[in-house]
């Protein structure tokens, strides 16, 4: 069961999100968006496509059948952008520079959870120098490859779920001048997200230091999806 429709322009929020069970909501969410969400593609996976790509918007609620797993309900998504927007992709392999994570000279720091993983691990909370989540080295490296812009590839060896915590300054961080008058960042990003420190390590130090891991420098081929075809108005629900 899925409903398909046009996101109300000029809206300044959006978001998508794989519930646990299979259900995804997506709402007010760029076609880019969509197709990113649906094959687990960073930014620089992604070319072609018209170039309304990146501001059309859609509301999307689809629930499958009974239960799915996450990956299950990306191949339900990439089904539904095929059916009804008549999306046509095809692969490519580029080789791009990147990182590999792998396990600092003096070891890990890393806590493992006695348990079995769970279908929301990975969602981490990140914002302000804070990196907060619950994950397996692969989710992780995967959200260091958001951060990064570049490929990321986890070579640790570290099997289980980590209780994840990083705090860094982010590269160009200014702190704000109290001359520009009371903070703009919202209550609730102030309670669990504080400020970066402005002396704090960056991203390489950060993770070396708190959790006993290093990124290495390395070339590696990224799959790239490329958009061949894609309509801009989706057929019936």
């Amino acid at each position: 069961m899925a409903s398909v429709k046009q996101g109300q322009p000029g809206a300044s929020r959006n978001w998508m999100l794989f519930f646990p069970g299979g259900r995804f909501i997506a709402s007010n969410a760029t076609m880019q968006q969509l197709v990113q969400a649906a094959w687990h593609l960073q930014d620089f996976q992604l070319t072609g496509g018209p170039a309304w790509l990146g501001s059309e918007t859609y509301n999307i609620e689809a629930k499958p059948a009974g239960q799915a797993t996450r990956e299950q309900s990306r191949a339900m998504l990439r089904t539904l952008l095929v059916d009804r927007f008549k999306l046509a992709v095809h692969y490519e392999s580029k080789e791009m520079a990147g990182y590999e994570l792998v396990v600092a000279q003096r070891g890990a720091k890393v806590q493992a959870l006695n348990r079995e993983p769970a279908d929301d691990d990975g969602n981490f909370r990140w914002g302000g120098g804070h990196v907060i989540g619950q994950s397996s080295m692969a989710d992780f490296a995967e959200l260091l490859t958001g951060i990064m812009g570049r490929p990321v590839a986890d070579q640790t060896a570290l099997k289980g779920i980590f209780d994840l915590k990083l705090a860094l300054t982010p590269a160009g961080f200014k702190p704000r001048d109290p001359a520009e008058g009371p903070s703009t960042r919202p209550k609730a990003e102030e309670r669990e997200l504080p400020a970066p420190d402005p002396n704090g390590p960056d991203i390489f130090a950060a993770i070396q230091e708190q959790l006993g891991l290093k990124l290495e420098a390395r070339k590696d081929a990224v799959r790239m999806v490329v958009i061949d075809r894609v309509e801009r108005v989706p057929t019936g629900n």
